[in-house]
């Protein structure tokens, strides 16, 4: 019941922003197929015996316009519906999937209180179908309801796409500035202490700003100093975007294994850090090293924007410390080159 109960608090929560739903049709096959099952086929057009006595019975079967609410709500709205009365039995297309033989009717009205506007036998259904040529409501009052929340759903769906375009705009005048202010404060700082200042943000603005810039900036020297003028060249890019982690983590794959790319990167601070030491590689099982090339790599793409390039964690530093914690540091590698 408790998953009946969720099924349906979502079919009422989407039906406060559908135009249509499903229930008209649903309730209206179900009259289709109790003419169906009371129309006697083998007996004479013309004969009353061709009719099953229930045929119009509504005690036995019904279809029943109206509205039900979402009591789930703290201010329910009555949405307009259409269901099936069998006896003590309701169904509706929207617990149909989870209760294909129905439910209680005391269960029904208790939870969803539904308002009765219109009742009608099977053949009611047939010749309002026709007439109206649709599958409800036949109802004027819930017609004119749907046709008022039909309105109220454009408008919405107006404003909303106003909505959305008017927080695209925001975001891109807020993203415009933010780089702004960034490039502004590197062209301010002094590149002597780049260590106290310079971010993932910075280093990414930076590189953008020395693919653009024709003359050398003191960015620009400050950035072939660090990583390698002809380094930053081969940098793929597009447009202008550049994301630092990928940048990082492609410079490693290309230096982690290499000793001779190795032994140029140990001219450039920032590169250094992905210089894998080789007595590492020597003394670390293969399988193991190529999973903490992963791991590293992953780390490399999730450094937040305003992590510090000094504290981007070295790569030998890392493997040593992941070794250190998998053998509850009964396995320790030190380096003693320093």
């Amino acid at each position: 019941m408790k998953l009946l109960l969720e099924n349906w608090r979502q079919y009422l929560n989407e039906q406060n922003v559908r135009a249509t739903g499903q229930c008209f049709p649903f309730a209206f096959q179900k009259a289709k197929d109790w003419i169906d099952q009371h129309t006697d086929d083998t007996k004479p057009k013309r004969s009353k015996k061709r009719i099953h006595p229930d045929m119009n019975n509504m005690d036995k079967f019904k279809i029943v316009h109206g509205t039900v609410k979402n009591t789930f709500e703290e201010y329910p709205k009555p949405v307009v519906h259409g269901w099936v009365e069998m006896g003590d039995i309701v169904f509706d297309a929207q617990t149909s999937e989870l209760k294909p033989g129905g439910i209680s009717k005391k269960d029904y009205y208790e939870t969803f209180e539904p308002e009765v506007y219109k009742e009608f036998s099977a053949i009611d259904a047939l010749v309002n179908c026709i007439k109206h040529r649709g599958e409800g409501p036949w109802d004027d009052e819930l017609y004119d309801m749907i046709l008022k929340r039909d309105a109220w759903l454009k408008d919405y769906q107006l404003q909303e796409k106003a909505r959305r375009g008017k927080g695209t705009e925001m975001k891109l005048l807020l993203e415009n500035w933010r780089q702004y202010r960034i490039e502004e404060e590197i062209k301010s700082q002094n590149f002597d202490n780049w260590g106290d200042w310079v971010t993932v943000d910075h280093l990414e603005n930076i590189i953008k700003m020395s693919r653009k810039a024709e003359e050398p900036s003191e960015a620009k020297k400050w950035l072939a100093g660090e990583m390698g003028f002809e380094f930053i060249k081969a940098l793929p890019t597009f447009g202008n975007v550049v994301a630092l982690g990928g940048v990082l983590k492609d410079a490693y794959k290309r230096f982690r294994r290499s000793p001779d790319a190795a032994e140029g990167a140990k001219e450039f601070p920032i590169l250094d850090k992905l210089d894998v030491d080789p007595h590492l590689i020597t003394v670390i099982d293969n399988d193991v090293m190529n999973e903490m090339d992963e791991e590293y790599q992953r780390y490399l793409e999730s450094l937040a924007g305003d992590t510090l390039i000094k504290d981007i964690m070295d790569v030998n530093d890392y493997i040593r410390g992941v070794i250190a914690t998998d053998t509850y540091n009964h396995v320790v590698i030190r380096d003693e080159s320093e």
